[in-house]
């Protein structure tokens, strides 16, 4: 079986490709770089990986809403997973959401036949476009909860809650999803 190999991310020289090495002489080959080189690699591995994580793809998008029990501030949060369950999602650390209620609004679920099939996180681009973040502060640090909207009244709560399933709607009718963001602008 031929051994596998990976790629370096070095800095020098800057045009030519990445050269292959073995896994095992990554650590020493590191380990031989100044410092400043080593930042460089450092900062284009974190790149790497912010990369794909923006490019994973999700089978579900999700609308909830939070509700503080203490004092009753509201703000809804728009999301993408790959849990068919949305509860699911915050069964990560729940001690943080303990004086909270969450309450799913609504979640679309594109299966396999489906032309949108994997591709919930664009949905929740759309949304985290047209409605940006707008809670400055929060009582409680919550862990991976940066997505979130607080409407300024009703009717825009309403008219968010319905446009989310008007998406719904023409997704599940088999509506591609690049085509629904441009008829809903």
């Amino acid at each position: 079986m031929p051994s596998k190999k990976f790629f370096l991310l070095s800095p020098e020289p800057y045009n030519s490709a990445p050269q292959p090495v073995s896994p095992r002489c990554l650590s020493e080959r590191y380990k031989s770089f100044d410092w400043v080189t080593k930042i460089k690699v450092e900062r284009a591995r974190r790149s790497l990986i912010i990369k794909m994580m923006t490019d994973r793809t999700y089978i579900k998008a999700y609308l909830v809403e939070f509700t503080d029990k203490r004092d009753g501030y509201s703000f809804l949060k728009f999301g993408a997973t790959n849990d068919y369950d949305v509860m699911k999602r915050f069964q990560h650390e729940p001690e943080q959401y303990k004086d909270y209620d969450i309450e799913v609004i609504g979640s679309i679920y594109a299966n396999q036949n489906n032309v949108n099939y994997k591709r919930m996180g664009e949905v929740e681009q759309y949304f985290l476009s047209k409605y940006p973040r707008n809670t400055k502060y929060f009582k409680d640090n919550f862990s991976g909860i940066s997505e979130t909207y607080q409407p300024t009244d009703d009717s825009e709560r309403k008219r968010m809650i319905r446009e989310f399933y008007d998406i719904r709607t023409m997704i599940l009718g088999g509506k591609d999803i690049k085509d629904v963001s441009k008829s809903m602008v």
